[in-house]
């Protein structure tokens, strides 16, 4: 079973043209572990919302990098990183592709998507 999180966004679909709500599958902050608020997987962000995580003293903040440990390891202070999110049009049902750039854990752009 994989850890997933979700990212809500609200974009004109290059699909059909129409504005749609999509739900973006990534793996950044996710995991099957977690703390009192429960795992750190299933939950749905919207832009600019932190997600929960490990706290930044905690050893395992640099594992919320969508590549988990093997990208945080190489740079464990990177504060940034990219996420190619799958998604679906609410509207057309298209299937997307979702580019959406994150900063310590946060969701903060989407930076390009297009019809997968």
């Amino acid at each position: 079973m994989a850890a997933f999180n979700w990212i809500i966004v609200t974009e004109d679909c290059p699909a059909c043209g129409a504005e749609a709500t999509l739900r973006c599958q990534t793996g950044v902050a996710s995991s099957l572990d977690g703390d009192e608020r429960g795992r750190f997987c299933n939950a749905e962000y919207l832009l600019g919302q932190t997600m929960n995580w490990w706290p930044t003293t905690d050893a395992r903040y640099p594992e919320w990098h969508v590549f988990g440990p093997a990208y945080s390891s190489a740079d464990p202070s990177a504060p940034f990183d990219e996420d190619e999110c799958l998604a679906t049009c609410t509207s057309c049902r298209a299937e997307l592709v979702v580019v959406i750039s994150f900063e310590r854990a946060t969701p903060i752009a989407v930076v390009r998507f297009a019809a997968g």
